[in-house]
């Protein structure tokens, strides 16, 4: 969560345009800085859109050095050699490592970052409970840095290693081992169709994330009590008097702004990025149903639980779900309007969305869904 105030007639005046061409005499005054970055929502957002929150706060930073500069999208393993080994070259949001610090300079902290260790509450509900000891799967990104007591955990879930590859059809019920990633998305994904089944991530970008490209499945993963880290992010650059001279200037102008209250350290300890996404279907009242009854199946078959027991459950108006498998008589047609009633109060499957039955597959009139306009 954004802890600074962002005024806004500044913001607005400095937040016109990405290229300053003013001088900054502390290391050159006629030679530009290229800082790379890419997106990394929520911290830094794609350039076609809104600036994300790191991408403004380097931009306004920058803007106040008065010094020439151009930020630019590129692939971040590249923007991490171009640091390295061009001048006036710089990057950002980079996290500090042992390997790291040998070979760059990094600014203040831009902001603070909480990464968890997350389940699928749907399906392993009772996943705090367990030993994690090599009995799951978990998912790591790859070019992702891991603290100490996250490290830990890994360790401990995969002291087998990576999981066997797809081509020896075995990987589906490894246990004990890791799978590698080339992205958050693709990784969460893994963990809502149990491929994996535990993930560290940030909080912020699992949030981020989720919203963007599953926006109605983000309660069904949640974190495990007692797992976390937090750590800073950098704009980095080469070492070198010229970097020293571009850092020591960054972070002077960074001070200044906090002093006045227009920049501060950002928090991402908690999910940052909550944009209002319309849920695909809600629970509502119906005419002579005042209360909406969601009937579980409990070790049975098919809607009619054949050989098992229903349970139920009394869910509040306005409870979000995901529908599953509708009612066959809403999906045809019938030759009568006879049976039009009855077949509104046949059940539909759905999955909650919301507490305090977050996660539970259940049997819902038809009558009481509404699909969100």
């Amino acid at each position: 969560m954004h802890t600074g105030k962002l005024k806004g007639k500044l913001l607005a005046g400095l937040a016109s345009c990405l290229i300053s061409t003013g001088t900054l005499s502390a290391y050159a005054q006629d030679a530009g800085w290229t800082v790379y970055t890419d997106t990394y929502r929520p911290f830094v957002a794609a350039p076609d859109e809104e600036e994300g929150s790191l991408s403004r706060l380097v931009h306004l930073v920058l803007e106040d050095m008065e010094a020439p500069y151009d930020i630019k999208y590129i692939d971040y393993g590249y923007a991490q050699y171009a640091s390295a080994n061009k001048a006036r070259t710089a990057s950002f949001p980079w996290r500090q490592n042992a390997e790291r610090k040998e070979n760059f300079l990094f600014s203040k902290p831009l902001a603070t970052v909480t990464t968890k260790l997350f389940y699928n509450r749907r399906i392993h509900p009772d996943m705090a409970e367990q030993d994690i000891n090599g009995q799951f799967r978990i998912g790591l990104v790859e070019e992702t840095l891991y603290g100490d007591q996250v490290r830990e955990a890994i360790d401990k879930t995969a002291p087998n290693g990576a999981c066997p590859s797809e081509a020896g059809n075995e990987e589906s019920s490894a246990r004990g081992c890791f799978r590698m990633f080339r992205s958050e998305a693709a990784a969460l994904k893994a963990l809502l169709t149990d491929d994996i089944q535990l993930l560290p991530i940030p909080v912020a970008l699992k949030a981020a994330t989720m919203q963007s490209v599953f926006p109605f499945q983000e309660n069904l993963i949640q974190p495990l009590d007692g797992i976390s880290e937090t750590y800073d992010l950098h704009l980095i650059t080469g070492k070198g008097k010229e970097g020293e001279a571009f850092i020591a200037a960054f972070n002077k102008s960074f001070d200044r702004l906090i002093a006045h209250d227009v920049v501060d350290v950002w928090q991402f300890s908690e999910a940052g990025f909550d944009p209002e996404i319309a849920p695909p279907a809600q629970l509502v009242k119906s005419e002579g149903f005042p209360v909406i009854t969601g009937r579980q199946c409990i070790d049975g078959e098919g809607p009619s639980c054949r050989g098992g027991r229903n349970v139920y459950y009394a869910l509040p108006p306005g409870t979000r779900v995901l529908v599953l498998e509708w009612s066959p008589a809403i999906a045809n047609p019938s030759n009568t309007d006879e049976r039009l009633f009855r077949t509104m109060t046949e059940e539909t499957k759905v999955l909650t969305l919301d507490e305090p039955e977050v996660g539970r597959e259940l049997y819902v009139k038809t009558m009481h869904i509404s699909l969100a306009e």
